[in-house]
């Protein structure tokens, strides 16, 4: 069984942490918006999943002195709303996950069938942890990292102690097919309660097309995107994990979230992960190493890993009337934001081989 927190024990050196400073890994709050106006370029909105990491880019990367210099800013997806993101006049409500991000962009770029309520640029691009859900080439997906999801459940509670060695596959497809429903330890039975993230999280789509599942199952099922309790479940936040009396909580986690969140003093990516331990998954493992060399580990079923993506409208960053500022930052294996490659790792995510690829389009 693995937890992020026991992971910490190997303490970083004082020269490990020094040379992050002097590289610029550790400058600037990768938690908190920005303070609008920022003078940037370009804004992006979306994920939960990635937000933190791009928060970083952000603060510390710039495009080419030939193609202007420009850099961007990057908005949480909670928080305070509506906001005013600074590259255009306006307000809107700020968007909490990966489809919100998506759908705010394509409003930004009249790429809806009507007008809708974000104002025309106030978007540059979005944040995303899955790829196109439809067919198309009004957007590209740009590849820029690889993430993992995993089972997260109460550290110590009844399935932490029912699964020692994690779940299998078929085990955790039971549980969100609500085929098993509870569970006994030692003479205590407890309901299971699954949950995914709210409606349009990345994570929550990609989760539940891993067991084998649609967004269907949700509400109607055991499958709840609110606690027993009846609070919201916001991805990545372990918080959520409190196993109320006769009640057991489960729930899908980034792993590369959650390596942030376990590094927080040098992501400065707040901590959200409560008391929720990461299952192993058919006897592997989520994550290897410890501290700044913690990573998801490549063992991980491939199922449960993801590319994640910074979406642009397709002709802004390919074709005769591209931004070659924005291509300059994203685009291609040597661009700008792909050979930042320690800081994407320090923020839980594999390389890409595909950093920067075009090849992968859509609608939505």
């Amino acid at each position: 069984m693995f937890n992020s927190k026991k992971a910490l024990a190997a303490l970083i050196t004082a020269p490990a942490v020094a040379a992050l400073v002097a590289t610029g890994l550790v400058a600037g709050p990768a938690a908190a918006d920005p303070p609008p106006p920022t003078g940037a370029s370009y804004c992006t909105v979306g994920s939960d999943t990635t937000q933190d990491v791009i928060q970083r880019l952000a603060g510390t990367v710039q495009s080419s002195a030939a193609t202007g210099n420009k850099k961007f800013e990057s908005w949480n997806a909670t928080g305070t709303s509506p906001i005013d993101t600074g590259c255009a006049d306006g307000t809107f409500t700020r968007p909490n996950g990966s489809s919100a991000g998506i759908t705010a962009l394509r409003d930004s770029k009249g790429l809806l069938p009507t007008d809708g309520p974000v104002p025309a640029g106030a978007v540059s691009f979005a944040r995303s942890s899955r790829g196109p859900n439809s067919a198309g080439s009004d957007l590209t997906f740009v590849p820029f990292g690889i993430d993992a999801v995993a089972a997260a459940v109460k550290s110590g509670g009844l399935l932490d102690q029912a699964f020692p060695n994690g779940l299998t596959f078929a085990q955790l497809q039971s549980i969100y097919n609500c085929t098993t429903t509870s569970i006994t330890v030692g003479g205590q039975t407890a309901t299971i309660a699954p949950y995914v993230p709210q409606a349009g999280s990345g994570t929550r789509s990609f989760f539940l097309g891993a067991l084998g599942l649609s967004d269907t199952v949700v509400g109607p099922t055991c499958v709840k995107d609110v606690t027993v309790g009846g609070a919201a479940v916001q991805e990545h936040d372990g918080r959520v994990l409190t196993d109320p009396a006769g009640v057991v909580e489960i729930v899908p986690i980034s792993i590369a979230q959650n390596i942030a969140q376990s590094n927080t003093s040098f992501t400065q990516a707040v901590d959200r992960r409560g008391d929720s331990e990461l299952l192993a998954l058919n006897g592997v493992a989520p994550t290897t190493g410890a501290g700044l060399t913690l990573a998801i580990n490549p063992a991980w079923p491939a199922a449960f890993q993801r590319p994640v993506y910074n979406v642009f409208k397709t002709t802004e960053v390919s074709g005769i009337f591209a931004d070659q500022a924005l291509v300059n930052l994203f685009v291609s294996n040597s661009s700008v934001v792909c050979s930042n490659a320690t800081t994407i790792r320090l923020f839980g995510f594999l390389t890409n081989s595909g950093c920067g690829s075009l090849g992968t389009q859509g609608n939505s």
